[in-house]
């Protein structure tokens, strides 16, 4: 049997959040869509807070928002 190749385009946002023009916090959202699902669905990757700002709500506030955007 032969292996087939599809590409398939996703949508990415990129949440961020920067203090003193330098990325202090991200996390990304893909939008994806597969033969198992009648529809579109989120896949969240790469939350990332620096040390040094951690404990201060930065992930909560991205994936808050991040949520937010997934069920628009």
């Amino acid at each position: 049997m032969e292996i087939n190749k599809k590409t398939i385009n996703t949508q990415g946002i990129k949440f961020f959040i920067e203090k003193d023009g330098r990325e202090v916090g991200r996390a990304f959202l893909f939008i994806l869509k597969n033969d198992l699902r009648n529809r579109e669905y989120g896949f969240l990757e790469d939350v990332f807070v620096d040390e040094e700002y951690r404990g201060r709500g930065i992930g909560t506030q991205l994936l808050n928002e991040l949520i937010k955007t997934a069920k628009e």
